[in-house]
């Protein structure tokens, strides 16, 4: 494929797909290792990509735990939402922490670590 000048050059990825692989790799490593040490580096080179592409979707390594915890309490309130009756809400919410189990463990760190959970419902 050749580049002709005053032509936009095609994207090699996707821009979401990217962000959604920057955030699942965060979301790895804040689970095996807490969120005290996540590295944008080590979750950049585990999602693939380079570290500026990381920053450049979330700017500060700060951001990017933010909308790990985020990502996770949307999941969590989207079940617990949801119309269906109580039991049934529970064995969702049971069924997303065994399909996803790095959830679980983050959500201990976060509470463990005496972090104000988030306000946003």
């Amino acid at each position: 494929m050749s580049i002709v000048p005053g032509e936009p050059v095609p994207r090699r990825r996707d821009p979401r797909a990217t962000y959604e692989a920057i955030l699942d790799a965060a979301l790895r490593t804040m689970a095996e290792h807490g969120p005290e040490v996540l590295s944008v580096s080590e979750v950049a080179h585990r999602a693939r990509v380079n570290r500026t592409t990381a920053y450049q979707h979330f700017g500060t390594r700060e951001r990017l735990v933010a909308a790990v915890v985020d990502r996770l309490s949307n999941e969590v309130n989207r079940v617990l939402e949801s119309e269906m009756p109580l039991g049934e809400r529970i064995d969702r919410m049971l069924e997303l922490y065994v399909r996803r189990p790095e959830m679980a463990r983050l959500w201990l760190f976060h509470m463990l670590s005496g972090a104000e959970l988030p306000t946003d419902p």
